[in-house]
């Protein structure tokens, strides 16, 4: 009698043992699931935070994007080539209001809010780079 009814609780032992470990597997999925979203948030605050540099961040795009118009020459007066002349402006006056990318002409013309939208006959700038170029003049458009 005594076997009959160890009997009888060894499948429901046997079922409990599964779904525990079943049920840590999900536990543990749940925590990676939780770390991982941690980290993705962390490294995106980071990047929110980051101090855009106009040698590291900025002309680089410049170079890359606005040659031979702004670089190689200056077109319309407006060399782009080094800090000092972006901040010189172009003949119409300076392009960059440190502080207000809102108001900044060169941001203006990057978006096509100003006529030509540049760079001219190319394609528009990658979101991201328009973004770099607008948090570095928010920060007050520094020589860094």
């Amino acid at each position: 009698m005594k076997s009959y009814k160890i009997q009888c609780y060894i499948p429901l032992i046997f079922l409990l043992v599964i779904l525990s470990l079943f049920a840590c597997g999900k536990e543990k999925k749940q925590v990676e699931s939780s770390e991982k979203t941690a980290q993705v948030a962390k490294a995106s605050s980071e990047n929110e935070n980051k101090v855009v540099s106009f040698s590291d961040d900025v002309l680089p795009i410049f170079k890359s994007e606005c040659s031979p118009c702004h670089i190689i020459s200056a077109a319309h007066g407006l060399s782009l080539k080094s800090y000092d002349d972006v901040m010189a402006g172009s003949e119409h006056g300076k392009v960059v209001i440190e502080g207000n990318s809102a108001e900044s002409s060169l941001v203006k013309y990057l978006i096509g809010e100003l006529t030509p939208r540049m760079p001219l006959d190319r394609e528009p700038l990658e979101d991201s780079d328009v973004k770099k170029i607008k948090d570095w003049i928010d920060a007050g458009a520094k020589n860094n």
